[in-house]
């Protein structure tokens, strides 16, 4: 008989399961993967044949390599990047179907190779048979061309098609042919993204420089060869960039007269991008290339010793010697310092225990182990932390102000007025560079709280006003007889990484007093000055008085000509850079300068803010009724923007006779360049947020408002 379940209520429990077993469908065999690709390539084979893209794309390649195959030369190699898994995808063997078509001339008979990291065995074998040779490692696009070759690419990223015109900027570039996406839409797309255009500048190049041939009835296969092209180089515009000795990015105006019109025309300086390697920006504000801190971006956090490489002075980037006062020393133990506490936002504290506090060989200040929840880390010690105390840390709000005690981090708006606080944010969320008061000793005292902003008085007896959501340490930080300790000698610096630097040139800033000099004779006065004259001249006579010589220089011109010539020059944009921040990529803005007077102009272009804003060229001369072009880059901004950026331009006229064979640099140290006034171009730097308005100020002490001379 059935068992039958009855419930407490004398009912039978009846539960249907609804849920069907589904069938487990067969794996397909390999013999059948490889029968129905054979039949898909036979397909497309004759559909490309019959629609007329293959007749299409070869009479394409033969118009690009008409002049790039030499007699001794009588057929290109092929290189295949990101091919894809044909075997699955049908856009993938769509284009390999049509790269075999090409391989089939007798253009193409050269070597051939190929890569894809997503390829299975049997798609290996496949290409193996048809002669092809797989590449074993991922080159990146870095192959150099040194015969005639086709890149195949359709598709591919931005940055692989960079990486091979890196790899062949240098003479071989005119031997590259691709079958791949346009430059000059994947170039417009960098710029929509605002992306970083360092990294693509050999695209961005190239798209001003290369031929493209676009390819019709391709609409017949899908996205298999949507928006490809086929682009080259001719070799005008190759033989100049090889004839200066200058990369695609960098194309000098003195060998324009040698090229045909064509050249002249894509190689116009106003259509390349102006890039010099003396301006390239620095890893970040303050650094004085002691170690090199970029892994640390890709790493977890740690509280062990790290192995960090030194740089000695070094910028990481170019290799130079930077800075002259560091290098050598002892190895440290170099240990990661966290500089940021984060708490809860509820009311509630994040608690930690001081395990050890002791001298570190990197950081003035002791540091300090602490453990908690979270794990253990490093952090600043203040004066008077010792091992066994207990700090808390809270990121909220209250409304009534706190006297919190030492070692406790709280924003700076909870603390009350005349807290002694340190490692003080700028601005919510900023970078370690951006930390005030780290070094040992030193403080920030919170003054008062004004339009929903807090005053804080800074260690230079600067004051400053940030949010008040800042996060902030209570207490002054330890080691504070640190600047009164005595060296020893000199020996003890250099054990601490620290050179001499009495060898360097100084300028005689009047630090050990000043020359006094006797007092002019007496000037007679016979009564009031006459008034001057509208246009007047001087007659400068000086001497450069040397060792057994004396030069004597005079010159002879009108003031107001002058200055009418350097008020002449127009500059655009005329009075206002507008841009977009905060922003993470380097952004290049074009400013163009035109000379509409009959005299040489010496400019220099000053910012207030160099750490941020780097102008090239900085001094040069304007040629009469000619112009220059000058590229701004602004470096990355994390937060809230300054708010007193801008960019100067100063002019000065020449007169006809005076030679402009002098550096344009030492030419302001001239005694007849320092009596003219210069014409002032003030150009403003507005930033505006995601919303397109503008910022309300609130850090507008952070940068200085004066020009950089």
């Amino acid at each position: 008989m059935m068992n039958v379940e009855v419930d407490e209520n004398g009912f039978i429990d009846r539960r249907i399961n609804r849920m069907k077993k589904r069938k487990k469908r067969k794996p397909i065999a390999e013999d059948d993967k490889n029968c129905y690709w054979r039949v898909q390539y036979e397909r497309y084979k004759n559909e490309l044949l019959h629609t007329g893209l293959f007749e299409n794309v070869l009479s394409s390649l033969i118009i690009a390599m008409h002049d790039k195959l030499p007699e001794s030369v009588s057929s290109a190699d092929v290189v295949c990047y990101g091919l894809g898994a044909f075997s699955e995808c049908k856009d993938a063997l769509c284009q390999l179907v049509l790269l075999e078509l090409l391989c089939e001339n007798a253009m193409f008979s050269g070597k051939k190779w190929i890569f894809d990291p997503i390829f299975s065995d049997m798609e290996k074998n496949i290409l193996v048979s048809k002669g092809w040779t797989l590449i074993a490692e991922n080159e990146r696009g870095i192959r150099i061309a040194s015969v005639p070759t086709l890149f195949y690419m359709p598709h591919c990223e931005r940055e692989l098609y960079n990486n091979v015109l890196y790899a062949n900027r240098h003479g071989t570039i005119s031997n590259l042919v691709f079958f791949g996406n346009s430059f000059k839409v994947m170039s417009d797309s960098v710029v929509e993204e605002n992306e970083n255009l360092t990294t693509f500048k050999y695209l961005l190049n190239a798209s001003q420089l290369a031929e493209e041939l676009p390819l019709s009835n391709t609409s017949s296969f899908g996205e298999a060869f949507y928006s490809t092209c086929i682009q080259y180089f001719f070799c005008g515009a190759v033989m100049t960039a090889t004839f200066l000795g200058r990369s695609l990015c960098q194309i000098s105006s003195r060998g324009m007269h040698a090229v045909s019109s064509q050249t002249q025309m894509v190689l116009r300086p106003s259509s390349l991008i102006i890039t010099n390697c003396r301006f390239l920006p620095k890893p970040g504000p303050n650094i004085q290339y002691k170690f090199d801190l970029t892994p640390l971006k890709s790493m977890p956090y740690t509280h062990k010793p790290i192995t960090i490489r030194r740089l000695g002075g070094r910028n990481p980037e170019t290799g130079k010697k930077v800075n002259q006062r560091v290098g050598g020393g002892y190895n440290f133990d170099w240990l990661w310092i966290s500089f940021r506490r984060i708490g809860p936002t509820d009311g509630t504290f994040y608690e930690e225990k001081v395990i050890e506090v002791r001298r570190d060989g990197i950081q003035t200040a002791f540091i300090a182990l602490v453990a908690g929840t979270r794990g253990r880390r490093w952090i600043l010690a203040t004066e008077n932390m010792k091992a066994g105390d207990v700090i808390k840390t809270s990121c909220h709000l209250p409304r009534i102000l706190i006297n919190a005690e030492e070692g406790d981090s709280w924003p700076v708006g909870a603390l009350v007025p005349g807290t002694v606080v340190n490692s003080v944010e700028l601005y919510p969320g900023c970078p370690d560079e951006r930390i005030l008061a780290k070094n040992a000793g030193t403080s920030v005292i919170i003054q008062k709280r004004v339009d929903n902003r807090v005053v804080i008085l800074l260690p230079n007896k600067r004051e400053l006003r940030i949010l008040p959501e800042c996060m902030a340490t209570v207490g002054r930080l330890s080691n504070v007889n640190r600047n009164k300790q005595h060296w020893g000698s000199m020996n003890m610096k250099r054990r601490m990484g620290i050179r001499q630097g009495s060898g360097l040139w100084h300028r005689k800033d009047g630090y050990c007093g000043r020359k006094i000099h006797p007092l002019p004779p007496a000037k007679t006065v016979d009564g009031p000055p006459g008034p001057a004259p509208e246009n007047y001249s001087f007659h400068f006579v000086f001497f450069l008085r040397t060792v057994r010589h004396t030069v004597r220089f005079s010159m002879h011109f009108k003031k107001e000509e002058l200055k009418k010539a350097a008020q002449s020059v127009e500059i655009g944009p005329k009075d206002e850079i507008i841009l977009q921040a905060p922003y993470d990529n380097i952004k290049i803005v074009e400013i163009n300068a035109f000379n509409h007077s009959d005299f040489h102009i010496l400019y220099k272009f000053r910012t207030n803010r160099p750490s941020g804003i780097q102008i090239s060229p900085v001094y040069g001369y304007i040629k009469p009724n000619d112009g220059e072009i000058f590229a701004a880059e602004f470096l990355p901004i994390t937060g809230i923007p300054p708010f007193t950026d801008r960019c100067t331009l100063y002019c000065v006229a020449l007169p006809k006779n005076y030679s402009t064979s002098t550096k344009p640099r030492d030419m302001w140290k001239k005694p007849v360049v320092k009596v003219m006034a210069p014409e002032r171009k003030v150009i403003r730097v507005t930033y505006l947020n995601e919303s397109g308005h503008l910022y309300p100020k609130s850090v507008e002490a952070v940068y200085d408002d004066k020009d950089d001379d």
